[in-house]
């Protein structure tokens, strides 16, 4: 008996330490991964990030939108123990159950949860519920400005920290390219807009025809699913959860239907 994606080359683009999880999945439904992380993430340090840090106190509110922000978040307070000492005081709002997780390998215990994993959900369910003397908003230099928005619009005190830089992987370059080149890709996976950009930067005059028209694009996220159709994919799959698990078994779905073949 096949397997649902016997035979089928999936590129998975996230970064080293998320795609085997991913990878994992596809070869457990039969499907070839190939691993190219698209984007590389640095910790950012400036000195007026070190001010609000110091008086990390005068927040009641810390909000997390993703895993990469809570870990440099973390290396960003380790040098001050008074920041390291209020943060056992402040609550904390998480975007998803991934960076949830994230912020549990830190002992750091989640108040606020979205029941949909988007930053537009975020801020309105917990404005329903919460009235914040002051939030710090946990950011990396691609993000949004949906939270800092709605804060505004909803008269919420907020500052902001950007605490990495997000930015594409030149070293992964050729072998994308090489990539697109050589192989069949039956699907392509993307977690953020910025990671489809970085694939059209890096991929350049690679990226053909066939990939737009006949490539599966599993996307986790409506901002990714609008990035990708902006770039000309046609065959997008989004699932209801913004899970690498969901986004194989949506797949799967999609070819038991008939809608992409390898043959």
């Amino acid at each position: 008996m096949k397997s649902p994606l016997d035979g089928m080359n999936v590129l998975v683009t996230r970064e080293k330490s998320k795609a085997e999880s991913l990878s994992r999945l596809i070869k457990k439904a039969g499907g070839n991964p190939i691993e190219v992380p698209l984007l590389t993430f640095e910790w950012i340090h400036d000195e007026s990030r070190d001010v609000i840090i110091q008086n990390l106190n005068q927040f009641d509110w810390i909000f997390f939108t993703s895993g990469n922000g809570v870990h440099f978040f973390m290396k960003s307070i380790k040098r001050h123990s008074k920041a390291t000492e209020a943060l056992k005081s402040i609550h904390i709002a998480a975007v998803g159950k991934k960076t949830s997780k994230t912020l549990k390998q830190y002992n750091l215990t989640v108040d606020f949860e979205p029941s949909h994993y988007t930053a537009e959900v975020m801020g309105e369910e917990f404005a329903a519920y919460y009235t914040p003397k002051k939030v710090l908003l946990v950011r990396g230099s691609l993000s949004r400005d949906v939270l800092p928005d709605f804060f505004s619009q909803s008269n919420i005190p907020y500052e902001s920290i950007t605490v990495y830089a997000t930015k594409a992987n030149r070293k992964e370059q050729e072998n994308l390219k090489k990539t697109l080149y050589a192989k069949r890709l039956d699907a392509i996976t993307f977690t953020s807009p910025s990671m489809i950009q970085a694939f059209f930067s890096l991929g350049k005059e690679a990226i053909k025809e066939e990939h737009l028209k006949k490539s599966a694009c599993i996307c986790i996220g409506s901002t990714t699913e609008s990035e990708a159709k902006k770039k000309g994919f046609t065959n997008l799959i989004v699932p209801d959860q913004y899970t690498t698990a969901h986004m194989i078994e949506k797949f799967i779905d999609y070819v038991k239907k008939g809608r992409v073949s390898h043959e």
